[in-house]
């Protein structure tokens, strides 16, 4: 005797190829072969972790002999994505009130491989001369293992770079960190910056691959020596300032004794006799001039003027100067 199930479920499509972050639908159909009334509600197994389902309507109540659709959606995980390769999900029908009474049709999911490489330097500028280091970290954002090898480059190809370790192996939302090492020619009279390009690429061909950037910036050759040369004069002659500017302050004030005794006493000039006048000849002038008449001052303008009085001529004077 054959055993009717009480119900029956398709599930339309019957697979699926999806990536991470996709939105997959499917129509799951209920038939109630049973005798009585029941309530239906549908859950999707297996699923990756971190996906979404959304069921429409919730509930089917089906009469004896009836069927009814519900509409799945399943929303796939974008960060972190679920790893690569095949899920056999399972669309799970029970009846609400009878647990007893359900049904499970598998429908295969695969899930593609998606490989994202992240690269970041740390710092990203570096100042220095002939040789600088930086911390490379290499995240895989991907949903598959790799194995990365790095490599770092310049515009000019004069940059020498050496990792440690040179190759690194990520499983899926994993990362790791290597040691760089350049090293490059100094330049003479200017600055340099060289702009380096880091890179993640896969072992395998068709595979995506990382890439970040970093700086080097190196002082020329000529105004480091330059400096340590302007440095030594300068303390130099800060030196010697500070040992002779004291010595010639307390000689300002003295004089040298050898300069003295060879310049010795200063000799004075003889002094010259005035020359006498010969005696003159006594003329036939008279022997006494009349008294010469005292002069007045000016008078000031504040004081009162005065007549000064007559002189009276004595008796004789006349004949004496006719004579």
């Amino acid at each position: 005797m054959m055993t009717i199930l009480p119900l029956r479920v398709t599930v339309a499509p019957e697979r699926a190829d999806a990536a991470p972050g996709d939105a997959l639908t499917f129509d799951v159909t209920v038939r109630n072969a049973s005798d009585i009334v029941e309530h239906y509600g549908v859950e999707f197994l297996g699923l990756p972790d971190g996906a979404t389902v959304r069921t429409e309507p919730d509930v089917a109540k089906l009469r004896p002999g009836e069927s009814a659709s519900m509409s799945v959606r399943i929303g796939l995980p974008v960060q972190p994505p679920a790893p690569a390769g095949t899920y056999v999900a399972g669309a799970l029908v029970r009846s609400k009130y009878r647990p007893e009474v359900s049904r499970c049709v598998e429908v295969p999911i695969e899930l593609a491989s998606v490989q994202q490489i992240a690269v970041r330097a740390t710092p990203e500028v570096v100042t220095g001369g002939r040789s600088a280091r930086y911390t490379i970290e290499v995240s895989n954002d991907g949903n598959s293992p790799v194995r990365l090898y790095l490599n770092a480059t310049d515009p000019e190809r004069r940059v020498t770079a050496l990792f440690e370790p040179p190759s690194l192996d990520l499983p899926p939302a994993m990362s790791a960190r290597a040691l760089l090492s350049v090293r490059a020619p100094l330049p003479w009279n200017r600055e340099k910056q060289r702009q380096l390009t880091i890179t993640a690429s896969p072992d395998q061909k068709g595979g995506a691959s990382g890439a970040g950037t970093a700086t080097f910036v190196q002082k020329p050759r000529f105004a480091s020596k330059f400096a340590k040369v302007a440095g030594i004069g300068a303390a130099v002659l800060l030196l010697a300032a500070a040992v002779a500017v004291p010595t010639l302050l307390a000689r300002t004030g003295e004089k040298d004794p050898v300069e003295a005794a060879q310049t010795g006493p200063v000799a004075t000039p003889p002094a010259v006799a005035p020359s006498v006048a010969p005696p003159a000849e006594p003329t036939s002038a008279p022997t006494s001039a009349p008294p010469a008449e005292p002069t007045a001052a000016a008078p000031s303008e504040s004081a009162p003027r005065r007549t000064p009085p007559r002189r009276r001529r004595r008796p004789g004077a006349d004949r004496a100067w006719s004579t």
